[in-house]
């Protein structure tokens, strides 16, 4: 099967779409209890250690590979 491409003009097309991604696991794992926001930060569109040991509980928790990590082809 053939990877999907994605066509991406510049770097601030690049980097929106990262920051889209992370601020929506974030809010996910939020909504099912595995992440809370920092207080004085709320939810930044940065992946900072309490996103990935959310994501990797959450993981854990599904009998999944617990590996922090998100890809399009990842059973996560």
């Amino acid at each position: 099967e053939k990877p999907m491409e994605l066509k991406i003009n510049n770097r601030s097309q690049v980097i929106a779409a990262l920051e889209d991604n992370v601020k929506a696991v974030k809010r996910g794992l939020n909504w099912l209890g595995y992440y809370t926001p920092q207080k004085n930060i709320g939810m930044s569109l940065i992946t900072d250690q309490d996103l990935l040991k959310a994501l990797k509980e959450f993981q854990a928790d599904q009998n999944l590979s617990t590996t922090s990590e998100i890809r399009p082809d990842d059973e996560t």
